[in-house]
């Protein structure tokens, strides 16, 4: 599994390429689906965040939504800011505007309807992947992938 190249735009307003712009040798990365999903962010930062004390690795949220006019693109990444109200949060979550259903199928997660986890390698590689809620059971092999993941 790996994540294509796209282009992105930061619910603080930055330009980016996702993931060609991930700063971690290991990156922890939410995949919001749905509105609703952003509950799970809060959450999974708290738990995440001992691991992720290493410098060698990054946090990042994609959100990826389907093309839609230029208009209404602003409108909806102050939307999005609004529910992630934590500016460093913003800062890390990338929204892609772009065909879902094909984009979802290059990473292959085309039947998948929740938040996500994954470990990735700056290229986009997937080491891991687990749901995108925290679990007790998944959070400590998922810490363990992150720890494992070779610098590259």
């Amino acid at each position: 599994m790996r994540i294509p190249s796209t282009p992105a735009r930061t619910l603080s307003g930055l330009d980016v390429r996702v993931p060609d712009d991930f700063i971690g040798a290991r990156n922890a990365v939410l995949f919001i689906f749905e509105r609703n999903h952003l509950v799970a962010v809060p959450a999974w930062q708290a738990v995440l965040q001992a691991a992720l004390a290493d410098a060698s690795a990054g946090f990042y949220i994609l959100i990826p939504i389907d093309t839609a006019p230029a208009w209404r693109r602003p409108l909806t990444n102050w939307a999005l800011r609004l529910e992630i109200a934590d500016d460093a949060t913003c800062e890390d979550t990338a929204v892609l505007w772009c065909n879902r259903r094909r984009w979802r199928a290059a990473v292959g997660l085309p039947g998948f309807n929740e938040p996500l986890l994954a470990i990735a390698s700056p290229n986009g590689d997937i080491h891991a992947i687990a749901p995108g809620l925290p679990n007790p059971a998944v959070t400590p092999r998922l810490i363990s992938a992150l720890a494992r993941i070779d610098n590259q």
